[in-house]
Order: C-alpha cells, then structure tokens, then sequence
C-alpha cells in the first residue's frame, strides 16, 4: 500500500505554483517538465500532488530542488538587477545571499547576523555576542538598503544555535522594479 502525506502535497503543490508564477508556463507544463527531471510520466507528479510519496527519497529531493531552484533563480535575478550600475537609481546598496542547501536546516538569525556583517565589511561583529551582534547589524541596516535572501525560517520554533528568534513582522518593501 502507498504511503500518503498531505504535508506532501501541499508543499508540491506550492512548489508547481511558485514556478508557474515566476516562469509564466502552465501547471501542466510544469508537470511534464519535473516528471521529465525526474524520470517520471506527468501523471506520476499529478499522483504525488494528490498526496501520494514517491517510492525513493531521490525523487522527493530532486522534485524539492526542482521546486526550490525557481525561486533562488528569482532571487538572483531580482539582486543582478537592483545592483546594475545603469539603473535609473540603484535599488539596493547590497546583496547578501545566505544558503543552507549543503547543509538543509542550519540557517539560523546567528548564522545571518555573520553573514550580513561579512557582507557589508563588518567582520568584527561576528565576535560580539549575539543581543548586541543583532543591535549593531539592525544599526547598519537603517543606514542602507539591503536584499537579503535566505531560507525560510523553520515554522516549530528557531533552531537551538539561535539564542532567540525575533517577532515575525512585515519587512519595509523596496521601491518596486
């Protein structure tokens, strides 16, 4: 007997439309294209959108890649042209780009507060504890405008590396591109 998540589904689901959006093809095309990466009939992802496992975790990782991929895709690309010098007015003053794939799930505030002050020329607020790390980098972001990409925070709570994780609130929006 198959095994089933809903958990699974969802996910997939938002996946196929995340690409659908950022690529402007069809839900079905989307299908035929990942069953394709995936050595798989379209109807296999149509099967796994409805809440069935696939029978090798292999398949669960590259449909999650796949899925994944479109919107690091979007992030570089929305970075390599908010820094284009020839912009009527550069959208941001930085980029920093904080990725967990070789090592899914380690990213945590800590692990961005290092890369930020990396990023910006700060490294010496890598050694500062963490309450007054988080006060300096939040100084230097009300200075400049920064586009920060990083993984979605994990929704059970903040990863035990992390002292404490802030209050979720809207971030400001840039001017729009």
């Amino acid at each position: 007997m198959a095994q089933r998540s809903e958990s699974f589904a969802r996910l997939l689901k938002a996946g196929i439309g995340s690409i659908t959006n950022c690529e402007g093809k069809t839900a079905p095309v989307i299908e035929d294209e990942l069953g394709q990466q995936i050595g798989r009939a379209h109807t296999a992802i149509q099967r796994y959108k409805s809440g069935y496992l696939p029978p090798e975790a292999g398949i669960v990782q590259a449909l999650a890649e796949a899925c994944v991929s479109g919107k690091t895709s979007l992030a570089r690309e929305v970075a390599a042209r908010s820094l284009q010098a020839d912009s009527v007015s550069a959208r941001f003053d930085a980029v920093v780009c904080v990725s967990d794939k070789d090592r899914p799930g380690t990213t945590n505030l800590s692990v961005l507060l290092d890369e930020l002050a990396r990023t910006l020329d700060y490294p010496g607020f890598t050694q500062l504890d963490h309450a007054e790390k988080q006060r300096e980098i939040e100084n230097l972001l009300r200075r400049q405008r920064v586009l920060v990409a990083a993984p979605s925070p994990p929704r059970a709570g903040c990863s035990a590396k992390a002292p404490r994780c802030p209050p979720a609130s809207p971030s400001p929006s840039p001017p729009p591109l």
